[in-house]
């Protein structure tokens, strides 16, 4: 695999090959850019903070590259065009417990040499964070935004009952997060709000225990392993239409199977599925 063949096609790609923004690879600098520090703060109320991307950072240069895990590929970010193989990208950063923000408007013209805009977004792999886009699909505007910090101030009891509360309470609060910022700094129309969540690109993580042990157990004896060990994991990507420069977003799911035999471990990914979840 490779970036050429990813442009190509990238949803016929992301329906059958696992893909993982991989921040930091090759420059591990770039982690800085998530800094809140780095952002622009907008204030909404006094419990409420939504962090913009520059415009300086909105851009950077992607690379599909294959990993060492089966039927997965890496997605490299740089500051830099290195190669031919690199490609331009919106970039969505995340950080923990915060809302950020990014619209997806042509990039200015520097010293006076016009840059492209770049038709594809990514934002951080997704576990347990929501991703939320609205406004007009020539120059939407996405969100990530993660609970983790209000989350633990619940202390609710170890168990599947309480997972599943957990998750409910995250997605609510990320939720109107999301729509208290949208009322307050650009009152667009909340009809076009569309999201995708842990609900969407990993339901198997609020399986009970005993069900998501006992899949794993028939895994094992299907491959006639010693152990069996799955994991699940999301993603976004965002396309622009060459023809009609609309956007639309689609969530990846994925599954990661680790097993051995023997002295041997292998790792292999499958994708459950690849959905649009915008326009509305």
């Amino acid at each position: 695999m490779d970036s050429h063949t990813f442009l190509a096609g990238p949803i016929k790609v992301a329906s059958v090959t696992a893909l993982m923004p991989s921040i930091g690879v090759p420059e591990p600098n770039l982690r800085d850019l998530a800094e809140p520090s780095r952002m622009k703060a907008k204030v909404v109320d006094h419990r409420l903070t939504v962090y913009a991307v520059p415009g300086g950072n909105r851009m950077l240069f992607a690379n599909i590259v294959d990993s060492d895990e089966q039927n997965q590929c890496d997605i490299q970010f740089s500051s830099l065009q290195r190669d031919g193989n690199w490609f331009p990208v919106f970039w969505l950063p995340w950080y923990a417990d915060k809302n950020y923000r990014i619209t997806l408007k042509p990039p200015k013209a520097l010293d006076g040499f016009a840059i492209p805009t770049p038709r594809i977004f990514f934002t951080g792999p997704l576990d347990g964070c929501m991703v939320h886009v609205i406004g007009d699909p020539l120059a939407p505007t996405v969100y990530h935004s993660n609970a983790r910090g209000y989350l633990d101030k619940y202390n609710l009891p170890p168990g599947d009952r309480a997972a599943f509360l957990r998750t409910h309470l995250g997605r609510a609060h990320m939720q109107d997060n999301v729509l208290a910022a949208e009322r307050e700094l650009k009152r667009r129309n909340l009809a076009t709000l569309g999201s995708v969540d842990i609900f969407s690109y990993a339901p198997e993580q609020l399986w009970r225990t005993k069900e998501s042990e006992k899949k794993a157990e028939k895994t094992k004896q299907a491959l006639e392993a010693d152990s069996a060990d799955l994991k699940y994991a999301g993603m976004v990507i965002g396309i622009r239409d060459e023809v009609t420069d609309l956007w639309s977003f689609w969530y990846q799911a994925a599954i990661r199977l680790t097993y051995r035999k023997g002295t041997q471990r292998f790792v292999t990914w499958s994708v459950r599925e690849c959905r649009e979840f915008w326009p509305v």
